[in-house]
């Protein structure tokens, strides 16, 4: 009888614990929807080509190789978009062999802009060969986020860290830019900005590229840690582009300056002359913050002098992922 009642009491215990609930394990994350360079990444692949001047991929790769941590800082970004384009490729199909996911690779930089490409397997090297049609002369190899985009691609289908230098660059006075995965010296980062600056000098180049590609490119330039010297710079090369200003805006100048931007990539100027505002305007793929603030710096540098003084900008959403920056004194 003691027995039944123990047992009686120890049921009623039981069941005025709270009863836990089973944890499920929670699912793995899919790297492309919350990774914004793979999501760029799968957007050049999936999407229609909304293509820009080939100068504006160029300006970037130029600034990027500023100085030695820039180019190295650009490298490492370009490892990590190249891995997330492998298995952006590799979730969809399953490769037998170590080549079929370079034929991949060479894809993904003809979907990106480039219609030239060659490359040659060998024991111990893969080298690629991009003809380009831009020739802005930098006197310096300058596609180090092209390398990396490649070594993290090549390396992410080795299972194994790969390498990739450029060794002969068609901004550097080269008939086309070859890559090769072999040892080799590294060339040396572009240390003057004059250069650069004589970008805006030259004739305005026939290549065209995917957008996506140059938000990518230009991802080094929005590191935190170099925001306000890049700001700087940025702001200067806009004073570079359009030179001195003096007076009130005109329509004549409005339209040079919308050129500029149009052409490296910065968005579509539109100008008000009653209110003496411009606006600039950009669609979602180059909305991130990082990039808006650096076609403001820019679009401040080419119209400061006018305005005499910075302009305030003012961000609203627009149709369609599109982005409107209005600014005035």
């Amino acid at each position: 009888m003691k027995r039944k009642i123990k047992a009686r009491k120890a049921r009623k215990r039981s069941a005025a614990r709270p009863r836990q609930k089973r944890v499920q394990p929670a699912a793995y994350p899919n790297y492309e929807e919350i990774n914004y360079e793979g999501a760029l990444a799968r957007s050049v692949m999936d999407h229609a080509a909304s293509l820009e001047n080939e100068d504006a991929v160029a300006l970037a790769a130029g600034l990027s190789s500023l100085t030695e941590s820039l180019k190295r800082l650009s490298y490492n970004y370009g490892l990590s978009v190249g891995r997330s384009v492998y298995r952006l490729f590799e979730g969809r199909k399953h490769y037998r062999w170590y080549g079929d996911s370079i034929q991949d690779l060479v894809l993904f930089f003809e979907r990106l802009g480039y219609r030239y490409i060659k490359y040659k397997i060998l024991t111990d090297d893969i080298e690629l060969i991009v003809y380009r049609k831009n020739r802005a002369g930098m006197g310096c190899s300058v596609h180090s986020f092209d390398a990396g985009l490649m070594a993290g691609f090549l390396g992410a289908g080795r299972g194994d860290f790969v390498r990739v230098t450029e060794v002969s660059c068609c901004n550097n006075g080269g008939e086309f830019c070859r890559f090769t995965t072999a040892p080799v010296p590294e060339d040396p980062f572009c240390s003057d900005i004059k250069t650069i600056s004589n970008m805006f000098g030259s004739a305005k180049s026939e290549g065209m590229v995917r957008q996506e590609y140059q938000v990518l490119v230009t991802g080094p330039l929005m590191n935190a840690a170099y925001s306000d010297q890049m700001a700087t710079i940025i702001s200067h090369l806009g004073r570079q582009a359009m030179g001195p200003g003096k007076g009130r805006i005109s329509a004549k100048v409005a339209k040079k300056a919308g050129d500029i931007m149009e052409r490296f990539g910065f968005g579509k100027l539109g100008y008000a002359a009653k209110q003496q505002k411009v606006e600039i305007l950009l669609d979602g793929a180059k909305a991130k913050k990082e990039f808006v603030d650096i076609s403001i710096s820019f679009l401040n540098g080419m119209l400061g002098g006018y305005f005499s003084g910075t302009l305030r900008p003012k961000l609203s959403a627009g149709r369609r992922g599109s982005y409107k920056i209005t600014m005035k004194q």
